[in-house]
């Protein structure tokens, strides 16, 4: 839930501070952490990142996903949110 979701954003921040700003390895160091820690996995929630450069969406499988088109769209109406915006940008 929404408190999970904080709990993983600080976590996250720290991750961040740690690979001196580097997005990909410190949400690659927090999908490791969040899978392998015991009081970890019990977080249920999908975590959204970006940069710049970069847009990631971090699950507690495990997985680092960078979505296609830079989109990312998460909860239970993202797929409409992101038809939609897909559907702005390609007009």
């Amino acid at each position: 839930g929404t408190a999970d979701a904080f709990t993983l954003f600080e976590l996250f921040e720290g991750q961040l501070e740690k690979h001196q700003g580097q997005l990909v390895r410190a949400a690659v160091a927090l999908a490791k952490a969040w899978r392998t820690e015991r009081s970890l996995r019990q977080l249920e929630a999908l975590l959204a990142v970006a940069d710049r450069d970069t847009s990631l969406v971090i699950s507690g499988n495990g997985d680092v996903i960078e979505p296609e088109h830079d989109l990312i769209a998460i909860g239970s109406g993202g797929s409409y949110a992101q038809a939609a915006a897909l559907a702005l940008l390609d007009n």
